[in-house]
């Protein structure tokens, strides 16, 4: 008796998995039996529990895509880059312009490397205590996601925004932020002020860790994922999409 894996979509976001039972022919010349059933598929066989399994389906969820700006990006921090606006202390010889760094212990700098890959997001961070600043060192231009919620955010809470390779991004204390996805082969670096304390959580926890003090996370994987929709930025962007 010979067995098929077969495969069926069911209307709930799972994926069934059985095995069916394949009539093997009863002659060289391939026909069945007297009274046999041509098809491949004599009917389900009586299938014990545990050849049944349940693998759930990932939602996919697009999430349009807009330049970072001052104005668009208010409600998650601050945008730094070439100011338009007047200094606010001009000195012999430099101007300056002050942003709210926020840290709740020893300030952190860190030199991190986001590699190229599919922009594909699940996973997303915050902390109630600080803020969080990104500073670009490379021209490529990466997507971040974000959410102003206080609660666990839904992924029609998220925003997404196109950054480019001279604009930093000052994130603000309880915005949910994902990692940066560069969109150039090379990758990209950037420097991170953060505290030591936070980023010594993060070390601790590790990859699969959860923190619990400096950091709150979610994480979505195997139930949705956030995926860029290019297309509300023009033609310029259509090598994007």
């Amino acid at each position: 008796m010979a067995y098929r894996l077969a495969l069926s979509l069911w209307h709930r976001p799972t994926t069934r998995l059985w095995f069916c039972r394949q009539r093997a022919p009863s002659n060289a010349s391939g026909r069945s039996p007297p009274g046999g059933n041509s098809s491949d598929f004599a009917g389900a066989a009586a299938i014990p529990s545990f050849l049944s399994v349940e693998i759930p389906m990932i939602k996919s969820i697009s999430v349009p895509i807009e330049p970072v700006s001052e104005d668009n990006f208010r409600s998650f921090g601050h945008i730094i880059a070439a100011p338009k606006k007047d200094p606010q202390f001009v000195g012999p010889g430099y101007s300056t312009w002050r942003y709210p760094l926020v840290l709740g212990g020893t300030a952190d700098l860190t030199m991190l490397r986001h590699p190229f890959g599919p922009v594909v997001c699940n996973r997303f961070e915050k902390h109630p205590t600080i803020t969080e600043l990104r500073v670009p060192l490379d021209p490529v231009v990466s997507v971040v996601f974000v959410a102003s919620t206080l609660d666990i955010p839904r992924p029609q809470d998220m925003k997404g925004f196109l950054v480019d390779g001279e604009t930093a991004m000052l994130i603000e204390r309880n915005i949910w932020h994902s990692a940066s996805f560069p969109l150039d082969p090379r990758g990209a670096h950037f420097i991170l002020i953060s505290d030591r304390e936070t980023e010594g959580e993060l070390e601790e926890a590790g990859i699969d860790g959860v923190p619990s003090v400096y950091t709150q996370m979610v994480d979505w994987t195997g139930q949705y994922e956030l995926v860029p929709d290019y297309s509300g930025l023009g033609e310029s962007y259509d090598r994007l999409a």
